[in-house]
């Protein structure tokens, strides 16, 4: 490790999600009836853009970098640990499945946790939360307890449209980091006791 005067802490780190990985911590029946290679992303783009398409064709793109590249990053450069951010995964709260959202948050953590946060504590893991559901992000919530995790993400859903006329005018309760619930006004999302598609088991 570079030899540095102060201790250096990376706030801001971001790994690479790969679906092919993801999709073996996805619960059954979800993980066999998904074959390998699959043809469509598991998350929604934030934007629309698909910019590691164009970084690659200009041969700017790295190409994969896994937990390996991390800390050898972070050998030669001389910090200590770094706080990891997902990707892909920050367009969590775009997802308009919540069932979906509740399997892949799932996932993803599990992902995370046996790639990087088993492979060293240099690794501080920054958690999704399908807040598409509440009561199943409580759930992550608590369950991210017995695993290190620094941070918890509550992903944008809160912020993002969902088409819901019917509902559209009733507050949306909100996670805090006590597993609280608030109605957050601003949000145009259903509660889940006013939410007509079927909740995971």
């Amino acid at each position: 490790m570079a030899d540095n005067e102060y201790l250096i802490i990376d706030g801001d780190g971001h790994i690479q999600e790969h679906d092919d990985e993801i999709r073996e911590y996805l619960d059954e029946p979800v993980r066999s009836g998904i074959k390998d290679g699959p043809n469509f992303p598991f998350f929604p783009t934030l934007d629309g853009y698909q910019r590691d398409v164009f970084r690659a064709a200009a041969g700017m793109h790295p190409g994969y970098v896994g937990a390996e590249d991390w800390l050898s990053f972070m050998d030669e450069t001389g910090i200590e640990s770094t706080v990891l951010y997902p990707t892909a995964g920050l367009s969590v709260g775009m997802i308009q499945d919540a069932d979906w959202a509740v399997l892949l948050c799932r996932a993803y953590n599990n992902w995370f946790h046996d790639r990087y946060t088993r492979r060293s504590p240099r690794f501080k893991g920054v958690a999704l939360l399908p807040l598409q559901d509440v009561d199943e992000s409580v759930k992550e919530l608590r369950r991210r307890v017995v695993y290190p995790f620094e941070i918890t993400r509550p992903s944008l859903v809160a912020c993002t449209p969902r088409a819901s006329p019917a509902s559209a005018s009733a507050p949306t309760p909100c996670l805090t980091a006590s597993g609280c619930r608030e109605p957050c006004p601003s949000s145009p999302l259903p509660s889940p006791e006013s939410s007509s598609s079927p909740q995971p088991s």
